[in-house]
């Protein structure tokens, strides 16, 4: 067993990353690189699916180089991936258009025309708004279609030719009945879509298919290694919280749609403070579009681009000289608002790029304190820390801001990508490597590390910042009409 991994492939929104774990769950290697986002309208978002099955390959290859490794000592894959995407494919898992990512909000008038109806509620940013999109503007490709598969399940049937999904990545369709464990046939009919487009539904930690000879020769992996089904990104995440020590925490994922929940004093769950639709996505949108010396520094020197933004956010006064940014870039998930847009305030001759950079951090961040201040109304809750993980809380910086923003000490862990973890766990019991989970999670390290302290000196700035955070959000309501905001 000395040489044989686990590995887990993750496509977030912004990167794919291929990651091979050792039997103790300890990180040995990685490959990844930058996913493509297409805009052809403002809020309309597509990834090109032959990119990512590129990529994968690409970042396979890496990670199993990086270490010297066989394909054959790959014992196991799992799979995870942003959610809520729209992909149609033909009987051979061929893409008949790109991806409709989550942040596309383009059916937003799909979705209200259903919920007029007023048995179910459906929202532009999930499936099932999207399908109704494609229905009424390009039946053709629903005709055409064999099956629907969201980004987790396409690349895994890239792999196997499974053809099916999990109760996560089908519950973020919201066409799931999640008492029942299964489709939601009635709401579907409703919908006017056909049952056979609808993969079948698998437990996330279960085999389910083998790697193909094609697809072993197109991704270096091994003809007939096991693949387990996998999961939506934060779904694959949140079982790994609960055995940390997260008593009395909240819980801060900054990842592409930063998310924020608490565990209470017996280390259960006790609020889900709110779903951001915007956040390390935002970030790389600014990373794109201003941050070409960075991004030419770090080509040559290997620093990455982002640790070059924080070094210059580093250097503005909190508050950013009086720089507001809302960032609901492709509308907002809490509170719900397809209408919402990202709000730069502020903006005077003295300001410079990087005000603007750390007014977005601090926007998002502000926006996660108004969801803690919201949780505490609705709920008993006890804080005494913040975990903070997903890709943005490997930033020290980040990491800061939010102890500073919110009033809580911050931790990481030792893994930064705990759904990875995760999938790496679920495979080795799968494969027979450990009899439980229980026995699996024995051999890994989940302690907290990394505690940064609010900064005193620098709270009445973060207050005063917080407050005119708070009365742009609430002006600007109004703009949010449908008279004013184009798709």
């Amino acid at each position: 067993m000395s040489n044989s991994y686990f590995l887990t492939i993750d496509l977030g929104t912004s990167a794919l990353k291929a990651i091979l774990f050792d039997r103790d769950f300890n990180l040995v290697s990685s490959g990844s690189k930058e996913t493509e986002t297409v805009y052809p309208k403002p809020t309309w978002a597509e990834q090109d699916q032959h990119i990512w099955t590129r990529s994968t390959a690409e970042a396979i290859r890496e990670a199993l180089a990086k270490i010297d490794a066989s394909p054959e000592e790959v014992k196991a894959i799992g799979m995870t991936a942003q959610m809520h995407g729209l992909t149609l494919v033909n009987e051979r898992c061929r893409p008949l258009t790109r991806c409709l990512i989550w942040p596309d909000i383009r059916a937003v008038s799909q979705a209200e025309a259903f919920n007029r109806l007023g048995q179910w509620h459906i929202s532009a940013h999930y499936t099932a708004a999207k399908l109704l999109w494609v229905k009424e503007n390009y039946p053709e490709l629903l005709d055409k279609a064999y099956k629907f598969l969201v980004p987790t399940d396409y690349l895994r049937t890239q792999l196997t030719g499974d053809f099916c999904t999990d109760p996560s990545n089908a519950g973020g369709t919201e066409m799931f009945d999640r008492e029942k464990q299964t489709w939601n046939w009635e709401m579907i009919d409703a919908l006017g879509i056909r049952r056979d487009l609808f993969p079948k539904i698998h437990p996330t930690g279960e085999i389910v298919g083998r790697v193909t000879e094609e697809a072993a020769d197109e991704m270096g992996l091994s003809e007939g290694t096991p693949v387990i089904t996998g999961g939506g990104d934060f779904a694959v995440t949140r079982p790994v919280l609960p055995r940390c020590d997260t008593k009395n925490s909240l819980l801060v994922y900054i990842g592409t749609a930063p998310i924020m929940s608490a565990m209470g004093k017996e280390g259960r769950w006790v609020g889900a403070g709110g779903m951001s639709a915007g956040g390390g996505g935002g970030l790389k949108w600014f990373n794109e579009q201003f941050c070409a010396m960075e991004e030419y520094v770090s080509e040559r020197t290997g620093q990455s681009a982002y640790a070059l933004m924080d070094r210059e956010m580093s250097r503005i006064e909190p508050g950013s000289e009086g720089v507001v940014f809302l960032p609901h870039l492709m509308g907002e998930r809490t509170p719900y608002n397809d209408y919402a847009r990202g709000v730069i305030f502020g903006l005077s001759l003295g300001h410079r790029r990087e005000h603007i950079m750390r007014a977005f951090l601090e926007g998002v961040t502000f926006q996660l304190r108004s969801y803690y201040e919201a949780m505490k109304e609705r709920s008993d809750v006890e804080v005494e820390r913040i975990l903070v993980f997903g890709g943005g809380g490997k930033s020290r910086f980040w990491r800061q801001l939010v102890a500073d923003v919110i009033g809580y000490p911050t931790y990481k862990l030792k893994y930064d990508d705990l759904s990875d973890l995760h999938l790496a766990v679920l495979s080795s019991v799968a494969t027979g490597y450990f009899k439980d989970l229980d026995e699996a999670y024995s051999n890994v390290d989940l302690s907290l590390i990394e505690r940064l302290e609010p900064s005193t000196d620098q709270k009445e700035k973060i207050e005063k910042a917080y407050r005119l955070f708070r009365k742009v959000e609430e002006t600007i309501q109004t703009v949010y009409d449908p008279e004013y905001v184009f798709f």
